[in-house]
C-alpha cells in the first residue's frame, strides 16, 4: 500500500494582504528573492516593499524570472548568488513566472511564497509546473515535492490586470471537473491520464528533480494538455 502525504497551500486574501506577509514569513528567515515578471513585478514590487519596510525582512531587487517556464531559465534564476543566499522565494506573476520559481526553490530547497498578479491560472497554490522548451513548445510537467507555503493574493493588484484574464481564470476553474473526472480514471488504457500526483500530494519514496518529479504526460492529445497549454500561451503572456 502506497503512502501519501499532502501538503495543502495557506492563503491571504484583500486588497492589504501583504501587510500580513511578515507574520507569516518570518519564520522562515529574514530575507526573500523577489522573482517574477516584469509587468508583475512593475505593479506588486513597490507595494510589497512599502508592507515590510521596517520589519527586519529584506527584499532582494526586482529579479525578472526570463520570460517563460523553462528548466534553463529556472538554472539561471537559482544560479544568481543573491537567490542562492536568500532564505525564502517570492514568486510575483502569473503562471508562467510562478511555475518558473516552483523550480528554483525546488531545486534549492527554499521555502516558496507567491504573490499572484493575474487571476488567470491556479499556479499559485498547486503542486505542478507546466515547462516548455527555449522554443515555446511544451516540454514536460514538474512535479515539486508540495505546494507554496502561501499565497498573498492581492485583489487590487489583480483587478487592475486586463479584464480578459479574470474571464480566463473562471474558464480554468470550471475545466476542473472535467480535468478531475479524466486525471482519476483508472489508467491510460481506460480514459485516466496519470499526468501526476493530484495537488501537493507525493507518493512516499519518489525522488529527482527531474525524474520523478517531472515526468512527461503520457498522452499530449489528450483534452487537459491542450487546455493547460493553450490557456497559458493565450493568457500568461501578459505579466512576463
Amino acid at each position: 500500500m502506497n503512502t501519501y502525504t499532502n501538503c495543502l497551500p495557506a492563503w491571504s486574501v484583500g486588497p492589504d494582504c501583504y501587510k500580513e506577509v511578515f507574520s507569516v514569513v518570518r519564520r522562515y528567515g529574514r530575507t526573500a528573492a523577489v522573482v517574477g515578471g516584469k509587468t508583475a513585478l512593475s505593479k506588486a514590487y513597490d507595494k510589497l516593499a512599502a508592507a515590510v519596510a521596517g520589519t527586519g525582512l529584506t527584499l532582494t531587487r526586482p529579479i525578472w524570472y526570463g520570460g517563460n517556464s523553462t528548466y534553463e531559465n529556472g538554472d539561471m534564476v537559482a544560479a544568481l548568488e543573491e537567490v542562492k543566499n536568500a532564505d525564502m522565494v517570492f514568486a510575483v506573476g502569473g503562471g508562467r513566472a510562478v511555475d518558473t520559481c516552483k523550480y528554483v526553490a525546488e531545486k534549492l530547497d527554499k521555502p516558496l511564497f507567491t504573490f499572484p498578479t493575474i487571476a488567470s491560472n491556479c499556479a499559485p497554490v498547486t503542486a505542478i509546473g507546466v515547462f516548455y522548451n527555449p522554443d515555446d513548445r511544451f516540454k514536460d510537467y514538474f512535479y515539486p515535492t508540495r505546494c507554496p507555503l502561501h499565497a498573498f493574493i492581492d485583489t487590487q493588484v489583480i483587478a487592475e490586470a486586463p479584464e480578459k484574464l479574470l474571464w480566463a481564470g473562471i474558464g480554468d476553474a470550471l475545466s476542473k471537473e472535467c480535468e478531475v473526472e479524466l486525471c482519476t480514471r483508472d489508467g491510460p488504457d481506460h480514459g485516466g491520464l496519470l499526468h501526476g500526483p493530484p495537488g501537493g500530494i507525493r507518493q512516499a519514496g519518489a525522488g529527482g528533480m527531474q525524474g520523478e518529479h517531472s515526468r512527461k504526460c503520457p498522452d499530449p492529445g489528450s483534452p487537459v494538455h491542450h487546455r493547460v497549454h493553450r490557456h497559458r500561451l493565450q493568457h500568461d503572456d501578459h505579466r512576463k
